[in-house]
């Protein structure tokens, strides 16, 4: 498919070979990710919802400012989404899970903070970059938008009429 035909063209222009069929490891509304084997180890090929295009351009800027806390970028399609990356090891989720303790993410958190603290001077760059804009003072806006989509649904929506007029009070609040 297109994907696996961008990763392998990705993969022969940083000199590696995809030596195995890609596995998919997820699938949802979100989006896929798949896992490359190739002569060099393994790679993941992450393929976005339209929605989550922009996935692509924010890890190709955040890797410019903290590369030792992402994994490492063989190839990144802006107008795609798609993303190869090299495997960066076990799943944080998985060791804590195995370890039976937050240890991990103790150790990992500190530093996630310390990156978005290092961007949020960046902003304006990041929204231009196709982030969604998810700013606090951006939600009375976005919210009362909502309600406008899920009513225009009608009948779709499983809302009854008393949760309709209720989300739609709650505006005011929103707003504070």
């Amino acid at each position: 498919d297109a994907g696996l035909a961008w990763a392998d063209a990705a993969l022969a222009a940083s000199g590696l070979v995809r030596i195995a069929p890609a596995e998919l490891v997820q699938e949802r509304a979100w989006g896929r990710v798949r896992r490359v084997a190739t002569d060099g180890g393994p790679c993941w090929l992450k393929e976005p919802a339209p929605a989550l295009r922009h996935e692509a351009r924010l890890t190709v800027a955040l890797g410019r400012v903290a590369p030792d806390l992402l994994p490492a970028i063989v190839a990144a399609d802006p107008a795609t989404g798609r993303l190869l990356l090299r495997d960066a090891g076990r799943r944080l989720r998985e060791l804590a899970a195995e370890e039976r303790s937050l240890e991990r993410w103790l150790e990992v958190l500190p530093r996630y903070a310390e990156l978005q603290l290092a961007v949020a001077p960046d902003v304006e760059r990041l929204l231009a970059l196709g982030l969604p804009d998810l700013r606090p003072e951006q939600l009375p806006t976005r919210y009362a938008a909502l309600l406008d989509e899920l009513e225009a649904l009608d009948d779709a929506w499983p809302a009854t009429p008393a949760e309709r007029r209720r989300f739609r009070a709650a505006v005011p609040f929103v707003e504070a």
